[in-house]
């Protein structure tokens, strides 16, 4: 079942601690200290609220000593006992989770991470998706392609890319970067005087720890020679301290491994039992919008809207109310070229009507595009009426270049959420309705279809396309109904509305201007990107009896491999030798040529197929400008990115 391919194995342990110093000294009515029990339950709640499903369990440490204590009796030594008023919190915690009815792992003499290693290592030869829920730098080891970390406090993934930022290596080398480096706060020798960065230069230049331990007197900086000789046994010792355990004895049924799911049940007792009222109200609140939803999902009156007396009465309806949620379907998400296939409009909750104009083979459903600008624009252009949109910079542009008014006032969900929600997650419209109306919209490609069996929104059957355009409206509207409320009760309705909703017909000007670019310089660069490629193209191929296609991994393996006999060869699961820039940089170090030139030669094709053919692909041939796209919701930071290009 698809609900079984995933697990989220989450350091309880490590959450604890930040829990309790991101939250001020609470107790609950008995005077207990509840500070980090209820951080701990807020990150509980977020995870269990996600848009994902699958398994989880919280995995908690023992006791300090651990078998690690046998090996090197001073491990851990140096740190201090925690916090008096967190040492009776343990123990609440744990009552938290197991009235979350989430499954609870520790076993006696083993660390939280040994078991988390342990279960990753499971599950991932499974071909499950391991979540790891921490920011332990010492879980970095076990990233690989399906078990990944998340940082639910900083919203932030961490996989190969984020663990190389980190450590100077990708995780299959961690633990020997680890291991010259030592750790102070968990008191692992290592050798003193290398740091993480230098760990890093040796471990590369190397290849692996051993290697490196048996021709130490290679090293050229005769400081790092004499630290790394003389702190040898310290280096294999940190070795077996930082190496996690996988192989822990433990009997897995994964039918009694808990769902992610909230069981009302046991939690909301024991909410009420700590006052923490605020989560329960959350809580409650989750579930109201659900009922809600049930409740109205059913009462949902979508409607087409078939002539011009319809238009009409939907605008004295816009009069009535003063505002409107407003959503274009179209056949591209080029805001600049897009043509118009239809329009949803909607009013009240559970109400919305679809306009269609340009659907195929439903002549008798279109309307006439004019008549529909006729009778839209005094709406659009009417400053007494608010119009609604998710994302709307993109319809405000489309309904202009085709022909419609520039509709003003707007609103945005999607900044309302930025605004409110930047950082904990994206802010498209399926996540938001999931998210915080508990609405599963229908998805766009179970309406179009992918790949080759794609079809048009034009071609999407006009029921459908109704149903799916107006629950766009509607959605978008009960967000904004929301959404409003919670930037008054954030106080952040003035940074909305100064700062973000302001900028909206700035960028969508500045999209519908451009960037003049020199199409004659980017095609010298071109050029001589070309003549570059061609040489190296030349200069690889002179290692080998016969040419072949470098941008093929299974080809490019086969050469370095099997036909040159290169060492450090490794298969993916398809079988193939990887070629990717770990190995090609590993065989470079080695001094091998061809590995050099391959990686230069990538370069330059990304050069050429990211910046140049890109960039002169995307030049309007009216304008002589790039249309490029400004994503004001993109980054956490609050700067505005760019796609397409």
């Amino acid at each position: 079942m698809e609900n079984t391919k995933n697990i989220c194995l989450i350091d309880g342990s490590g959450f604890i601690f930040r829990a309790y110093y991101a939250l001020p000294s609470l107790t609950n009515e008995k005077g207990e200290p509840v500070g980090a029990v209820l951080g701990f339950c807020n990150i509980l709640l977020k995870l269990l609220t996600e848009n994902k499903k699958g398994k989880i369990i919280v995995v908690f440490d023992t006791a300090r000593k651990t078998f690690r204590n046998d090996i090197y009796p001073q491990y851990k030594a140096n740190r201090g006992g925690p916090p008096e008023d967190l040492v009776p919190q343990f123990k609440i915690i744990r009552e938290a989770v197991d009235a979350f009815d989430i499954t609870r792992l520790e076993i006696e003499g083993y660390e939280a991470d040994d078991l988390i290693a342990t279960y990753a290592e499971i599950f991932s030869k499974k071909n499950w998706n391991v979540e790891i829920i921490s920011s332990d730098k010492d879980l970095m080891q076990l990233v690989k392609d399906n078990v990944y970390m998340i940082d639910p406090i900083k919203n932030k993934n961490i996989g190969r890319t984020e663990v190389f930022d980190k450590f100077g290596v990708y995780p299959n080398k961690v633990i020997d970067v680890q291991s010259l480096a030592g750790d102070g706060i968990d008191n692992v020798p290592g050798a003193p005087g290398i740091g993480i960065k230098t760990a890093a230069i040796l471990i590369n230049e190397f290849d692996n720890l051993e290697n490196l331990l048996e021709n130490y007197q290679k090293i050229k900086q005769s400081k790092r020679r004499e630290i790394i000789g003389a702190n040898i046994e310290n280096i294999r010792t940190s070795k077996k301290l930082v190496t996690l355990k996988k192989d822990i004895i433990t009997t897995i049924d994964i039918s009694n491994i808990s769902d992610k799911r909230i069981n009302q049940k046991t939690l909301i007792p024991f909410l009420e039992k700590h006052n923490f009222n605020n989560l329960k109200s959350r809580l409650s609140g989750m579930e109201e919008r659900k009922k809600e939803y049930l409740a109205s999902s059913t009462k949902t009156k979508y409607s087409l809207i078939k002539s011009e007396k319809d238009l009409d009465n939907f605008a004295i309806q816009c009069l009535e109310k003063g505002f409107l949620a407003i959503d274009t379907e179209t056949d591209s998400l080029n805001a600049q070229t897009a043509k118009i296939i239809g329009i949803s409009l909607s009013c009240n909750e559970g109400e919305a009507f679809y306009i269609p104009i340009g659907h195929k083979n439903e002549e008798n459903n279109n309307l006439e595009k004019n008549l529909v600008i006729k009778k839209l624009n005094p709406i659009l252009l009417n400053k007494s009426i608010l119009k609604i949109g998710q994302n709307i910079k993109y319809d405000f542009q489309i309904l202009n270049n085709n022909g419609f008014a520039k509709m003003d006032p707007m609103e945005d969900t999607m900044l309302m959420s930025y605004t409110l929600y930047a950082g904990l997650h994206n802010h498209n419209l399926d996540l938001l309705s999931e998210k915080y109306l508990s609405i599963q919209k229908k998805k766009y490609k179970n309406l179009v279809g992918t790949g080759k069996k794609e079809i048009p929104f034009s071609n999407v059957n006009i029921e459908e396309a109704k149903f799916y355009a107006c629950e766009d409206a509607d959605c978008t509207l009960r967000l904004w109904i929301l959404f409003r409320r919670k930037l008054i009760e954030k106080k952040l309705l003035s940074v909305y509305q100064n700062i973000e909703k302001p900028l909206i017909k700035v960028v969508a000007d500045m999209e519908k201007n451009g960037i003049l670019v020199d199409k004659d310089e980017l095609l010298v660069l071109e050029k001589d990107f070309e003549k570059q490629l061609e040489l190296l193209q030349v200069k690889i191929f002179s290692f080998t009896t016969k040419s072949f296609n470098i941008n093929s991994t299974k080809q490019l393996g086969n050469i370095l491999f099997d036909d040159l006999k290169l060492p450090g060869a490794k298969k993916n699961k398809s079988g193939t030798y990887s070629t990717d820039s770990e190995v090609l940089e590993g065989l470079a170090l080695e001094g091998y040529e061809i590995a050099k030139l391959i990686i230069e030669w990538r370069e330059i094709s990304k050069l050429k197929n990211t910046y140049t053919s890109s960039l002169i692909s995307n030049i309007n041939p009216l304008t002589r400008r790039i249309h490029t796209t400004y994503q004001m919701s993109g980054a956490q930071t609050g700067r505005i990115s760019s796609s397409d290009p």
